[in-house]
C-alpha cells in the first residue's frame, strides 16, 4: 500500500472479509498455512509502533488483526520479501517462516544478504502434522549450515562461526574439538562473512544500496587448541543431525 519506493505492509477490509468468511468453512484446529509477500512481523514479540520506513516496509502493520484472526488454528504464515530467512515462534499454534530468495542476492550471487544460500522451503504434511525444511539451490538436502575457521570474523578473529540459516529456538548448536562435545556455541546477531565479501563487491552487484543484514542465526565458540580436529554439530527441532568439520 503506498507508492513504488514507499510503502507498507497492510492487509485490507476487503480481504479481512474474504478471510473472515472463508475460515468460518475451517474447523478450530485445522493446520493452515497463511501465505503473503510481506512478512507478518519478523519479531516475536510486537514491536511498538514507530513510523520508521524499514519497519513499515518489513512488516505488515495491522498483523496482530490476522493473527487474532486465525486464532485457534494450527497456522504457519509463509512469506518472503526480505531475502534473508528466519523463523518466529509467536505462541503454541502460530509460527512464521520468512523465507529466503530463490535468486539470492537479485540474481547477483548465490547467497541471500543474511548468508543463506540461494533456495526455497519445503514443507511435509501429513494431517495436522507438518515438518519443514530449507532446500539450498545446488546442495544436498542436508547442507542445512556453512562454517568458517578462526581467522575469518573481523568481529570475532579467534573464533568458529556457523550460519545456521533455518535455526529457530527449538534447534541445537554444538561444536566439538578431537571428537568432544565443549559444549552449545554462542549465538549472536551479525553479519555472515561471506555475505559481506559479495555484497562489498560492487562490480559483482551494482547496485550501490545492496548491502549484507544482520541476522540472529549467527553462532560461535573459542577453540581451546586452533590446531586441534574441530566440529560443528547441527541438531533441527525434528531431530535430524547435520555435521561439517572445520577446514584447518
Amino acid at each position: 500500500m503506498g507508492r513504488e519506493y514507499f510503502y507498507i505492509g497492510y492487509v485490507d477490509e476487503t480481504t479481512f472479509k474474504w478471510l473472515e468468511e472463508d475460515l468460518s468453512y475451517v474447523p478450530k484446529g485445522t493446520l493452515v498455512f497463511f501465505m503473503t509477500h510481506i512478512p507478518t512481523r519478523i519479531t516475536e514479540q510486537k514491536r511498538p509502533f514507530n513510523y520508521d520506513y524499514g519497519m513499515l516496509a518489513g512488516e505488515t502493520i495491522n498483523a496482530e488483526s490476522v493473527h487474532r484472526l486465525l486464532d485457534g488454528y494450527e497456522t504457519h504464515f509463509l512469506t518472503g520479501h526480505l531475502h534473508s530467512n528466519s523463523n518466529i515462534v509467536f505462541n503454541d499454534h502460530q509460527m512464521e517462516h520468512n523465507t529466503a530468495a530463490v535468486c539470492g542476492i537479485w540474481w547477483h550471487a548465490d547467497v541471500c544478504i543474511d548468508g543463506t544460500p540461494q533456495g526455497y522451503g519445503v514443507y511435509e504434511v501429513d494431517g495436522n502434522q507438518v515438518k519443514w525444511y530449507y532446500k539450498s539451490a545446488g546442495h544436498p538436502k542436508d547442507y542445512q549450515f556453512r562454517s568458517y575457521g578462526a581467522g575469518t570474523s573481523k568481529e570475532f578473529p579467534k573464533d568458529i562461526i556457523a550460519n545456521v540459516w533455518n535455526w529457530d529456538k527449538s534447534w541445537k548448536v554444538e561444536w566439538l574439538e578431537n571428537g568432544k562435545v565443549m559444549g552449545a556455541m554462542t549465538q549472536y546477531t551479525g553479519v555472515d562473512p561471506y555475505a559481506h565479501k559479495v555484497c562489498t563487491d560492487k562490480k559483482r552487484t551494482m547496485q550501490s544500496w545492496i548491502s549484507a543484514a544482520n541476522t540472529g542465526h549467527m553462532f560461535r565458540a573459542t577453540p581451546e587448541n586452533p590446531r586441534a580436529n574441530i566440529e560443528i554439530k547441527v541438531t533441527d527441532r525434528f531431530g535430524n543431525v547435520y555435521l561439517q568439520t572445520i577446514s584447518k
